[in-house]
């Protein structure tokens, strides 16, 4: 009796680690790049993970030159030091961490086109489709933005 009950035990506890594994496996299907659909252009940000944490940068931009016919810079970012580095490249998406399911939070986005950042929730709504909410505060205060995957 003693023994099946140990049995039962290590079931569960294996079972329990499985899914945890499984978990984190999942976790990872936001790695790739996704188009932002915006109003103004659309921009491909690149979801990459590093230490345990997602993070994306910009690898496209809808609207890649100014007005001049040259590159677009950071220009409305609060840092002077900052406004003249080049769009691309720039990590705009930080320090998101999965939750559970299909959800991905406490991240913060930085929005180049107003120098603003802002508290970021992901939810995955199926493998090809990602439904992005900025806000300030709580996130019944925002906006939602849905991607869509590129590759």
């Amino acid at each position: 009796m003693r023994a099946k009950f140990l049995g039962i035990i290590i079931f569960v506890c294996e079972a329990a680690l499985g899914l945890q594994a499984q978990q984190i496996k999942n976790s990872d299907v936001i790695i790739g790049q996704w188009l932002m659909v915006e109003e103004n252009g659309n921009d491909t940000l690149e979801i990459f993970k590093e230490n345990r944490k997602y993070y994306g940068k910009l690898v496209g931009i809808g609207k890649p030159l100014n007005q001049q016919g040259e590159s677009r810079i950071d220009e409305n970012n609060p840092d002077d030091q900052l406004r003249n580095r080049p769009l691309l490249g720039i990590v705009t998406l930080k320090d998101l961490i999965y939750n559970r399911g299909n959800v991905w939070v406490d991240g913060k986005m930085y929005y180049p086109k107003n120098g603003k950042e802002y508290r970021c929730k992901i939810t995955l709504i199926d493998n090809n489709k990602i439904e992005a909410r900025y806000y300030v505060g709580f996130s019944l205060l925002g906006v939602t933005e849905n991607w869509t995957r590129i590759r």
